[in-house]
């Protein structure tokens, strides 16, 4: 088995759901979210974010892991702060901005074990 770490970045700027990282889709193999930070880039509004994982095995199954939280102008939230994410083969890490702010910053970053 391979170990890869990896990285994934995403600037939202809508309120649409945005995909910002899938687990690799062999089958057994897993990324772990070792890090995950949420950066308001807006010099002038607050915004809000919501973080969730969609379940491959069951594409309905998707699970909030943060719902609308604030982050205020000019500043971000680190997400992972000493948890990890453990998400099976190709499961997806989405993000979504609320509807003030012009800019979500996202930054992921993964161990991928193929």
């Amino acid at each position: 088995m391979a170990n890869t770490f990896k990285n994934a970045f995403a600037e939202l700027t809508d309120t649409s759901q945005g995909t910002v990282y899938t687990a690799p889709s062999s089958s057994g193999n897993v990324g772990i979210v070792i890090g995950l930070m949420l950066s308001n880039n807006d010099a002038s509004n607050d915004t809000t974010a919501t973080v969730s994982i969609t379940d491959s095995s069951d594409s309905s199954n998707e699970v909030v892991i943060l719902k609308d939280v604030a982050i205020p102008k000019n500043t971000a939230l680190e997400v992972c702060r000493g948890n990890k994410f453990v998400l099976m083969a190709g499961d997806i890490l989405k993000v979504t901005k609320g509807s003030s702010g012009s800019g979500l910053n996202v930054s992921v970053s993964t161990l991928e074990i193929t």
